[in-house]
């Protein structure tokens, strides 16, 4: 009898083991089932940031060969610019997108395809639900990557365009991590110079601008060779609050991502075969 459940346990323990790894890799392999579109872009992306960087228009990179506009379109296509709250693997392709970007020989090219949706997507505006949202959320969400990865790509000449689009916002949200982006660009001195030279305009555009200047705590940034920026502080227009505010939060209408039940499950099997398995261990020899 005691084999026999010896037996059982290490059998559960070994299921235990397979959903688990199941799960995992469920969670690294390309999503977005149906959206060829998206897998792609994504296998363009693996391919132009898997080796060096491109030095000139003549490398073999696929995507440092095509035009800018054809790598935007693909990127609309591929359902990573719209204005809902991305999913981690939609955010973590953009964000492989912007680096490509910044790699791109034409990358100044993107700042005119850059800043209608920045204007046009927002910042997130609730807590993020859940470990897969926390990147999402701490960067800014689409925007935040875009204000980003536009200050980076700017020529000195687009600079002051970048900042008047970003003010024609009125969302003090995004001026706030405009702020934040101009710190670590090398164009950083006339971005500083352009804002300064807007006053309070470019520190309290939007509704309820005192708000935008909430403390927000940074979160961790993804693992993709490069750092993301602290959040800004989250709002809309609407003078919805900041992440860590204190008061009462409006609840976002935007689709959220379920949270990883089966990895949980497959855990607490795991862990309760383990501990039965060395219960009986203990038990035969005592």
């Amino acid at each position: 009898m005691a084999m026999n459940t010896r037996t059982f346990s290490r059998m559960l323990l070994l299921v235990a083991m397979c959903l688990f790894a199941q799960n995992a890799k469920a969670q690294i392999e390309i999503p977005e089932p149906g959206n060829e579109a998206f897998r792609a872009l994504y296998r363009l992306l693996q391919t132009e940031l898997s080796n060096s960087p491109p030095s000139d228009s003549g490398s073999n990179k696929p995507l440092s060969r095509m035009a800018p506009e054809q790598i935007w379109k693909m990127a609309e296509e591929a359902m990573l610019l719209h204005n809902r709250f991305p999913t981690y693997r939609q955010y973590s392709t953009l964000d492989l997108l912007t680096q490509a970007i910044e790699l791109h020989p034409k990358k100044s090219e993107f700042v005119n395809l850059m800043l209608p949706k920045i204007a046009t997507t927002s910042l997130p505006t609730r807590e993020p639900n859940g470990w897969n949202e926390i990147v999402s959320v701490g960067g800014g969400g689409i925007a935040g990557l875009l204000i980003s990865s536009v200050t980076k790509i700017a020529q000195p000449e687009d600079c002051r365009r970048i900042v008047e689009s970003v003010l024609a916002t009125n969302d003090a949200a995004k001026v706030a991590k405009l702020r934040v982006a101009v710190r670590l660009v090398s164009a950083k001195d006339e971005f500083e110079k352009l804002l300064i030279q807007h006053g309070s305009g470019a520190e309290s555009r939007g509704q309820n601008p005192a708000k935008s200047r909430t403390s927000v705590p940074p979160f961790p940034s993804p693992d993709f060779g490069k750092s993301t920026n602290a959040p800004a502080p989250m709002q809309r227009s609407e003078s919805k609050k900041g992440i860590s505010s204190s008061s009462t939060r409006t609840p976002s209408e935007e689709p959220t991502s379920s949270p990883p039940w089966s990895v949980i499950v497959s855990l607490i099997v795991a862990a309760s075969g383990l501990l039965w398995f060395v219960w009986l261990v203990l038990k035969k020899r005592s």
